[in-house]
This record gives structure tokens, C-alpha cells and sequence, in this order.
């Protein structure tokens, strides 16, 4: 692998089909992150540390935006804030993340990612691991 510094370009489109009952979940969400990352290659090593910053989007489900639009019907006419939109428009992100993953015998690597980024009022952190092993 090679190594050095990179800068680039990342996006990403998720989707979810249901809502999940303990955390709001978008019908859709897209990101995009100009990045900055260090590769380093070691004998039977790699590691790769990253940062970004970016803007992200979400599409609320259909029955959320319904609903926040009769409670801010009602919240014109009776003069008390409905809570936010659920559809926020474009808003401002940051990440960092780093990898490594180490050789283990002829055919096998072992890898892992920890991944941080903080969104519009939560920080969301991702844990990766597994084995892989090569033909």
C-alpha cells in the first residue's frame, strides 16, 4: 500500500427503510467531507489516521414531517415554538477516524477502524473489526 498524505473528497447516501423507536432515523441522509489522511505502511502493519469536514442533509419520513407541520400550525395560532424542523437543510460536520490493520500469517490480516464524527446536535461513533483472509 502506499503511503504519504492525502487530501480528497468523500460522500456519502444513507438510507433507512423503518424508523427505529429509540433514535430519529431520516428516510435518507447525505454527507459530504473534504478529508485529509496519513498512510503509513510497516512490515506486516498499516495505519491510516483521517479527519474531515463536510455538510450533511437529511430527508425526514413522511409522517414526521406531516406531524411537524400540524404542531407548527398550531404553534403559529396559539404563539409557542413547534420544536425543530425535522428537515434542517444543509449543516456543518466534523471527523476524525483511524485504522490499523497487522498481518497475521501468510493469508490472514486482522483489522479494526474507530471512527468519530460530530453532527448537528449528536456525536456518532463507530467501532469496526474483523479478520480477513486472502487467496
Amino acid at each position: 500500500e502506499r503511503q504519504g498524505l492525502y487530501l480528497g473528497l468523500q460522500g456519502y447516501f444513507i438510507t433507512t427503510d423503518r424508523a427505529n423507536p429509540y433514535y430519529w432515523t431520516p428516510y435518507w441522509e447525505q454527507r459530504y467531507y473534504l478529508f485529509a489522511k496519513l498512510q503509513r505502511s510497516y512490515p506486516r502493519t498499516f495505519a491510516e489516521a483521517m479527519v474531515r469536514i463536510g455538510r450533511m442533509t437529511a430527508k425526514a419520513r413522511d409522517e414526521d414531517a406531516q406531524a411537524y407541520q400540524a404542531r407548527k400550525t398550531r404553534a403559529e395560532k396559539e404563539g409557542w415554538w413547534p420544536g425543530d424542523d425535522p428537515d434542517p437543510g444543509w449543516e456543518p460536520i466534523v471527523g476524525a477516524s483511524l485504522t490499523l490493520r497487522q498481518k497475521l500469517g501468510r493469508h490472514w490480516d486482522a483489522y479494526g477502524t474507530f471512527s468519530v464524527d460530530a453532527l448537528r446536535d449528536y456525536t456518532e461513533h463507530t467501532l469496526q473489526g474483523g479478520l480477513m483472509l486472502h487467496f
